[in-house]
């Protein structure tokens, strides 16, 4: 596949997989939002965290149940261009395919419901399924693109090569194409050295209306591939300083399942889906941020593409489009018109076969966004980039 054809299909495919829900759902404006303290009735209490029954959860975004998951033991709600899988870990769940690593584990309760907390409803799946119902939504003025490690922090090795240096090079890239396209974009560090943690806050935290993406390679068993992208855990213990980290935690999430849509898009291998995480970097920031792996240097396929420069413009390319689809709907003016669905193919879409292969569909169930815009499993908690 052409550079072209694969950004037209990733740009196709992030739409698809962030903002899919019905028609229904997205027409009603004064459909009341999961986020809204007002709409939540608990159904349940499990160590004093509330819960909600999937049913509800079900009926809320007009899906269908009694559909076949594709996960062995997991319990799936969809629709034409959504599916949603939770479990069968009790701390998972998917959107189209795409693995969500849940705040709380999914229960049942004495009737054998099943329940997903309120945590992940509010902060995980509703900003996903909708971002232009995301509070505090407000026009993305800059970038911060974060290369990890530096200087004596050498990183993972590749062919040679450090992960500073090579983090370094994509950012550049990733810079130079968002400016092209009209976004201001900065980078945390413009060579080969050190910075600390809070250095690199500091360096973020001077601008307003801004997103932070921190790049970094993964490491692990040599089975493991694919990126993966961390957002601050929403039960992550803060200071009263530090709570307005985690008024942002639900644009991370969507900003988190657009970039993982893109990368495994480019990929073409799921890959560990989104986490939440402990890492010290993510909890002072004062804006939406993304921790993202961009494959493991330990994968022999992995780390031959993390290796080619012609790999490096491809991934710039890809998260400048994920950057783009996400500043566009977020946006306090972006608005999404539903089309009708298209008719149905006489070959019918094929299911993903793996959890190595990311979910395609043949709809396209959402027009691009109005409004005045330019378009535009690895590290562990506490463990740092």
């Amino acid at each position: 596949m052409s550079i072209e054809k694969n950004r037209r299909f990733a740009d196709f495919i992030i739409a698809m997989a962030l903002f899919i829900t019905s028609a229904t759902v997205w027409a009603q404006d004064e459909n009341p939002s999961a986020q809204d303290d007002v709409s939540w009735k608990s159904e349940a209490s499990v160590g004093g965290v509330p819960y909600q029954s999937v049913e509800e959860l079900r009926s809320f975004y007009k899906l269908e149940s009694g559909v076949k998951a594709h996960r062995k033991g997991a319990f799936a709600v969809s629709n034409t261009d959504v599916n949603l899988e939770f479990g069968p870990e009790s701390n998972n769940m998917s959107i189209n395919g795409v693995h969500i690593s849940l705040s709380r584990p999914l229960v049942r309760n004495t009737q054998g419901k099943l329940m997903v907390s309120r945590e992940d409803w509010v902060q995980w799946i509703d900003p996903i399924m909708r971002p232009t119902y995301i509070a505090g939504r407000e026009d993305v003025q800059t970038v911060i693109i974060d290369a990890g490690h530096g200087g004596h922090d050498k990183g993972v090795q590749i062919a040679g090569e450090s992960e500073a240096r090579i983090t370094l090079r994509i950012a550049e890239r990733l810079q130079n194409e968002l400016q092209k396209i009209g976004i201001r974009a900065v980078l945390t560090r413009s060579g080969d050295y050190f910075l600390s943690d809070q250095q690199r806050v500091d360096a973020a935290n001077v601008h307003s209306n801004a997103i932070f993406l921190s790049l970094h390679i993964n490491s692990g068993a040599s089975e493991r591939k694919g990126s993966e992208v961390y957002i601050l855990s929403p039960l992550q213990p803060l200071s009263e300083a530090k709570q307005t980290t985690m008024v942002n935690t639900p644009r991370s999430a969507a900003l988190a399942y657009t970039v993982q849509c893109a990368l495994s898009t480019l990929s073409g291998v799921l890959g560990g889906g989104c986490q939440s995480v402990h890492f010290s970097l993510l909890t002072s920031l004062n804006m939406p941020s993304v921790w993202i792996e961009l494959g493991y240097a330990t994968n022999t396929q992995d780390a031959a593409q993390l290796a080619a420069p012609t790999y490096h413009q491809k991934l710039a390319e890809t998260l400048a489009e994920a950057v783009t689809t996400y500043v566009r709907y977020v946006s306090p003016q972006g608005k999404l018109e539903v089309i009708p669905p298209r008719p149905p193919s006489t070959k019918p879409a094929k299911q993903p076969s793996s959890q190595n292969s990311p979910a395609r569909s043949n709809r396209d169930p959402v027009r691009r966004g109005r409004n005045t815009n330019r378009r535009p499993q690895g590290r562990k908690p506490g463990q740092t980039h």
